[in-house]
C-alpha cells in the first residue's frame, strides 16, 4: 500500500513585513530597512486525508503561514506546490485554484455577513465561481448543510446568523469552506471562540469531513493537547521557524526540542493521579526585528550553550521526529561545553515528569 500523495508542499517559505514605523524613514528611505520575519524558511508537507497541526505562542507566525499557503498574503520567498505543481505565483490569481484552497475562520461571530441568510452565505462561493445551474447550486447548498450537521437543512437555510448559536455559526462557516469541494483547508483556531460543551461536536465534524472527503487539513492552535487528539502530525513554531515536527503522539509524549518540552509541561493534566514538573522559561520573546545570530530560542533556553549563539541550527532527525537543536548534533556534542549536563546531551533536555500520556 503506497503512502498518500502530498496535497501541499512548502519549501523554504518566507514572509516578511516592513517594521519601519517612522514616517520619514518610509518616505525618504532613511536608515536601514527593518523587517519582521513572520515566516522564515518553513518547509513541510500535508498529505491527502491528513491533519497537520501548527502550534506555538502568539506571534510565532502560525497564522501568517496559513494565510500565505492560501494566497491571502503573498510570500516573500520560497515555493508552494499544490498537488505536485508549483503554484507560488498563482495562489492569489488563479480562480480554479482558489476553489481548492479554503479557510475556516476563528471567530464565527465576525466571519459571517449578518445581512445574508445561511443559504445565501453558503451559496455565494458557487455564484462567484459560476458553478452549476441555479437549481444545482440550491441542491449543493442543502447537501452541504446536511454534511455540516445542520438538520433539517431547509430550516437552517432561511435563518440569519443572529438566530444561530456559536456552534451553529461555526458549522455554517465549515459548510461555506467545503461547499466548493476543496482539497486543502486551513482551520485557524476553529473552536477557540466556542463554549466547551460544543467544541467536541465541531471537532468530530471536522474529523469526519477530513476522512470522508479526503481533505488535507492544517489546524492552527496554541492548544497542543487539542492537536494531539485531532492531528496526525504536529509542527511547533517559534519566531517564524519550525523547531520540531513529527507524529502527534511522539511530539506530545516525547518532545525533543527544549521549547516543545516547555510547552508540553505547561499543558493541564486531567488525571489527578498524574503529575508533571513544569519547565520554567525565563525572559521575554526576543524582538523579531533585531534577532541575534544563532538559535532564536537560545536567550530563553535552560540548555543553551555558547555554541547555540554561533549559528542557526538545522533540523536534526531524532527518531521519527525532527528538532532544530544542536543537542542532537553528535559531532558537536562529542566536544560539548563542560557546563552541559550529560543527560541534556543524550536525551535532549528530557525532564522527569515531562510526559503527557
Amino acid at each position: 500500500m503506497t503512502d498518500p500523495e502530498s496535497v501541499v508542499e512548502v519549501a523554504d517559505l518566507k514572509k516578511q513585513f516592513s517594521a519601519d514605523d517612522d514616517l520619514f524613514n518610509r518616505l525618504f528611505g532613511w536608515g536601514e530597512p527593518k523587517t519582521v520575519k513572520a515566516v522564515d524558511g518553513v518547509s513541510l508537507d500535508i498529505r491527502e486525508g491528513e491533519a497537520l497541526g501548527i502550534a506555538g505562542e502568539s506571534g510565532c507566525g502560525k497564522t501568517t503561514l496559513g494565510e500565505t499557503l492560501l494566497g491571502l498574503t503573498e510570500p516573500t520567498a520560497g515555493t508552494v506546490r499544490f498537488e505536485g505543481e508549483d503554484v507560488t505565483d498563482r495562489l492569489r490569481t488563479d480562480p480554479e485554484l482558489r476553489t481548492k484552497l479554503q479557510i475556516i475562520q476563528q471567530d464565527p461571530y465576525q466571519s459571517i455577513n449578518p445581512r445574508f441568510t445561511v443559504f445565501n452565505w453558503i451559496k455565494e462561493p458557487l455564484d462567484v465561481h459560476n458553478i452549476g445551474t441555479e437549481a444545482e447550486r440550491e441542491e449543493r447548498v442543502l447537501e452541504t448543510l446536511e454534511l455540516a450537521g445542520l438538520r433539517p437543512a431547509e430550516a437552517f437555510a432561511s435563518e440569519y446568523p443572529s438566530e444561530l448559536s456559536g456552534g451553529e455559526r461555526q458549522r455554517v462557516g465549515i459548510a461555506r469552506a467545503i461547499v466548493l469541494n476543496p482539497s486543502f483547508v486551513v482551520a485557524d483556531e476553529p473552536t477557540s471562540m466556542l463554549d466547551v460543551s460544543v467544541r467536541a461536536g465541531v471537532l468530530d465534524l471536522l474529523n469526519r469531513l477530513q476522512r470522508e472527503m479526503g481533505l488535507a487539513v492544517m489546524y492552527i492552535s496554541h492548544d497542543i493537547s487539542l492537536l494531539k487528539h485531532t492531528c496526525d502530525r504536529i509542527a511547533i513554531m517559534y519566531l517564524g521557524k519550525v523547531v520540531e515536527q513529527g507524529p502527534a503522539t511522539e511530539v506530545i509524549n516525547d518532545p525533543k526540542h527544549p521549547y516543545t518540552q516547555a510547552l508540553v509541561s505547561s499543558t493541564p493534566i486531567v488525571d489527578p493521579d498524574e503529575s508533571r514538573t513544569p519547565i520554567e522559561i525565563e525572559g521575554e520573546v526576543p524582538d523579531p526585528v533585531n534577532l541575534d545570530p544563532g538559535c532564536r530560542f537560545a536567550p530563553r533556553c535552560p540548555a543553551a550553550m555558547p555554541e547555540c549563539r554561533e549559528g542557526e541550527p538545522r533540523l536534526y532527525d531524532v527518531g521519527e521526529q525532527r528538532a532544530r537543536c544542536i543537542l542532537y548534533d553528535e559531532e558537536l556534542m562529542a566536544d560539548a561545553s563542560p557546563e552541559v549536563p550529560p543527560e541534556m546531551v543524550s536525551d535532549g533536555m528530557k525532564t522527569p515528569g515531562n510526559r503527557a500520556d
